[in-house]
Formats: C-alpha cells, sequence, structure tokens
C-alpha cells in the first residue's frame, strides 16, 4: 500500500517472515518511504480501516488489486 500523508508516502508491508519484512522496511526507509508492518491479512485490514479517512490508498496484492483478493 502506498498512500500519501502530508507529502509522506506510507507503505504497508504485509510478510509473515519477520526478517524478509525487516529487510523491506529498511529498504523503504532508506529510499524515504515511512513503513508499517503487518503479518498477516487480518492485520493489513485493522490497518486499513483505521485509515479509511486517509486521502488515498492504494494497494496491490501479488500483482492483483486487493479488491480482487
Amino acid at each position: 500500500m502506498g498512500e500519501i500523508l502530508d507529502d509522506i508516502i506510507v507503505i504497508l508491508v504485509v510478510e509473515d517472515d519477520q526478517e524478509v519484512a525487516e529487510v523491506c522496511a529498511m529498504a523503504l526507509e532508506d529510499s524515504g518511504y515511512a513503513v508499517e508492518l503487518a503479518e498477516t491479512a487480518r492485520q493489513a485490514i485493522q490497518i486499513l480501516d483505521q485509515r479509511r479517512n486517509d486521502r488515498r490508498v492504494d494497494f496491490e496484492y501479488d500483482g492483483e488489486m486487493a479488491a480482487d483478493v
């Protein structure tokens, strides 16, 4: 997910392997993004529900729009 909050892009990384998630987060943060991590789809949905009123939320799951998953 990438969302823009006052010119800061926040990316939600959903990954159940903690080491992989942390490597992804470090790479994204090094590129200037803010990162939120979720280990499960349920956690990701909770985060998205909390951000429902944000200006823009775009997300993709393995090449498909999450709405199709």
